[in-house]
């Protein structure tokens, strides 16, 4: 093993230490990752260094973080069970391609790219390897546990807020808010069926009810009330459905589509699902409000004319009353009463002057 390799690789370890100490827990772990990885280039005078994480779809490692700029690598193909495999990248360089398991169910792959005439022995790029597998999962427990907590807090205050408001935009507009807060680089969509009206100011699509075509996933997550996932494939996104279960009906679907395509993890459907629920059911009491306010005024619309028409006696009294009270209520332009008797019609006055002519 090279002495000043192995000196390097002892500077960049304490330095770790270091940054670890002053590291805040609350970015994303591709901001992290690529933190660490631009020390590892430094202490290691490497060309670049780039950690990626497997996509199961594409069967190949997708690039996640970088030391140097954004993570534009192309995709690389696994390889089998080895731990550590080394290949020309071209020019004067070369790449060493560490495989490790990030958790139980996520392999993950960080690429040292360094120029041929300063490479590492095998015995180096090994201990590299193990070094960097627990740093990374160690590094990613810190992060999954700080935002863990942060998610569940704001998915309280969102349950709390949205639970407190009887109207219906206020609880739509809270769903995306509060996705948008979470996960701020995914797109979403609220995909609600025929019955609800269109917020021009909110991401609201109709969802497509015709089961004469292809059924598709946000259909099936809208009958059936389960969590739907599918990958599109120009561009590669992963997209999952989630319904907005109430208690007595599914009133939609959100629509979230990832940036990239890899499955969702059983963590974040989970915490999605939670939060779709959460809003179905304010969603749910927001609609029986609206309905109760609409029958209450049904019904006080029915007392007050019953009242009126009985001060009323005369019929073209009542007539004209009517006619007023239906052009208020219902945004009538002309009304016009009809009496049928032994198969004639008799138009009534009090009538507008429309049915006149």
């Amino acid at each position: 093993m090279n002495k000043e390799d192995m000196k390097r690789y002892e500077a960049f370890k304490q330095k770790f230490f270091h940054w670890f100490l002053a590291f805040q827990d609350d970015g994303p772990f591709s901001a992290a990752a690529g933190e660490l990885l631009a020390l590892l280039k430094e202490e290691l005078a490497l060309e670049q260094a780039v950690f990626y994480l497997y996509d199961p779809v594409r069967a190949a490692f997708y690039p996640e973080a970088a030391a140097v700029g954004t993570p534009d690598a192309g995709l690389i193909a696994a390889e089998g069970e080895r731990e550590v495999v080394v290949v020309d990248a071209g020019g004067p360089h070369m790449a060493a391609r560490l495989f490790f398991m990030l958790s139980d169910e996520a392999p993950a792959m960080v690429e040292l790219v360094y120029r041929k005439d300063g490479g590492f022995d095998e015995r180096l790029l090994l201990e590299i390897r193990a070094d960097l597998a627990r740093l990374f999962r160690k590094l990613s427990a810190v992060l999954q546990g700080a935002g863990e907590e942060k998610r569940y807090g704001q998915l309280h205050r969102f349950a709390a807020k949205i639970h407190s408001s009887m109207h219906i935009d206020d609880v739509l507009e809270e769903i995306i808010r509060t996705l948008q807060n979470v996960y701020p680089s995914f797109t979403y969509h609220l995909l609600l069926s025929h019955d609800n009206d269109l917020r021009g100011n909110l991401p609201i699509k109709t969802l497509a009810l015709d089961e004469s075509e292809k059924q598709t996933a946000a259909l099936r997550a809208f009958l059936t009330g389960q969590v739907q996932c599918e990958e599109m494939e120009a561009p590669p996104r992963s997209v999952l459905y989630a319904p907005i279960k109430g208690g007595q009906a599914v009133y939609g679907v959100i629509q979230i589509i990832a940036p990239y395509a890899a499955p969702f993890p059983k963590r974040e459907i989970h915490f999605i699902s939670l939060l779709a629920s959460t809003a179905g059911s304010a969603l749910e009491n927001a609609k029986l409000y609206e309905q109760s306010r609409r029958l209450v005024a049904d019904l006080q619309l029915i007392n007050d004319t019953m009242r009126q028409l009985n001060a009323r006696p005369r019929l073209h009294e009542a007539i004209e009353y009517m006619v007023s009270q239906i052009q208020q209520s219902f945004g009538a332009d002309e009304v016009g009463f009809f009496l049928f008797t032994d198969g004639k019609r008799e138009l009534l006055p009090g009538s507008t002057p429309f049915f006149f002519r």
